[in-house]
């Protein structure tokens, strides 16, 4: 639940950021992918909230957008037509990723906000201003165990008036105010090409172009590309491409791919014996869920796809009496 805890704090702050720099041409966001880029997650805001699935529990949905509504009403924000998706970007150096919150925002609202919250020590946010770039500090909660990776704090500053970045370091604001300036990047020009034929009716959608040397030799020795994602609909679908060399690189992939998700159910009885919580129904709930998927090898590469329908999650959200 913490990055729930802090996603909150991180949102409020960021939306109060983004429109603090001077009105600009909207920009793409491959402009500001970080060097080396060979990761892009796109989570579609706007499309999972226009959803049926989302929708579907009316006073639910309608008591949350209120929630939502109210909290960022301070910022002048209206979550039903401001809010795009949120783009992450990273290369083999995960602390030099980029998280990128497109949007549309009013400034002097959320200008006024932002100066109003980083006066709060209760938000632990800092404004800081080195002479080059004016940023922000967002220090995060501690987590209840420690865990390797985990930031202590993010740092954050806009980009134009469609986008805020977000960081684990300055050096990767630096290096996106920099490009904001003109400075060409340095990204392959299969990822962007990638980036830029993003499904937008997708809700989660990936990208990911690893280095041949990196998984030469290895069990997947032979992939290209992944792309694709899930859409959430009346129910969920995945359909994600793993493009491959040749058909043999396909057919063992896709093997492969099935044979793991056949182990993933032989593993459920040892997670409910140290998950209290995770009885009977909850192994059988998880392994209709894994039936629900499965890869095959084309032409392509592998489709990996899966249709979880709004009958099944329903049945499997029903409480107990």
């Amino acid at each position: 639940m913490r990055s729930m805890f802090f996603g909150r704090r991180l949102l409020s702050a960021a939306l109060a950021v983004a429109v603090l720099s001077v009105p600009a041409r909207a920009a793409d966001v491959s402009q500001y992918l970080p060097d080396g880029t060979l990761l892009v997650v796109s989570f579609n805001i706007k499309q999972l909230m226009d959803a049926p699935l989302v929708k579907s529990d009316e006073k639910a949905f309608k008591d949350g957008m209120s929630e939502l509504t109210k909290a960022l009403e301070g910022f002048g924000v209206d979550p039903n037509k401001d809010l795009t998706r949120v783009v992450l970007a990273a290369g083999m150096d995960f602390q030099k990723a980029l998280i990128l919150l497109e949007g549309k925002f009013d400034a002097d609202k959320v200008h006024a906000k932002l100066k109003e919250m980083a006066k709060d020590k209760k938000h632990n946010l800092t404004v800081v201003d080195d002479d080059k770039l004016v940023h922000y500090k967002l220090k995060l909660p501690k987590a209840p165990v420690p865990q390797a990776g985990l930031p202590s704090e993010l740092v954050l500053t806009p980009l134009d008036q469609n986008f805020l970045a977000v960081a684990m370091e300055k050096g990767a604001l630096d290096d996106a105010v920099a490009k904001k300036g003109g400075k060409k990047g340095e990204v392959k020009q299969e990822v962007v090409t990638l980036v830029g034929k993003i499904n937008p009716k997708e809700t989660l959608s990936l990208v990911v172009v690893p280095p041949a040397e990196m998984l030469a030799g290895g069990p997947v020795d032979g992939l290209k590309t992944v792309t694709g994602g899930f859409t959430v609909a009346e129910g969920v679908k995945a359909n994600i491409l793993l493009s491959t060399k040749d058909a043999d690189s396909a057919k063992s992939l896709a093997q492969m791919i099935n044979e793991g998700l056949s182990q993933m159910k032989q593993f459920l009885p040892l997670i409910a014996s140290q998950q209290p919580n995770f009885g009977p129904k909850e192994q059988k709930m998880a392994t209709d869920l894994i039936d629900l998927f499965k890869a095959s090898a084309g032409e392509e590469g592998v489709r990996l796809q899966g249709n979880v329908t709004k009958e099944f999650i329903e049945k499997n959200s029903k409480k107990d009496k």
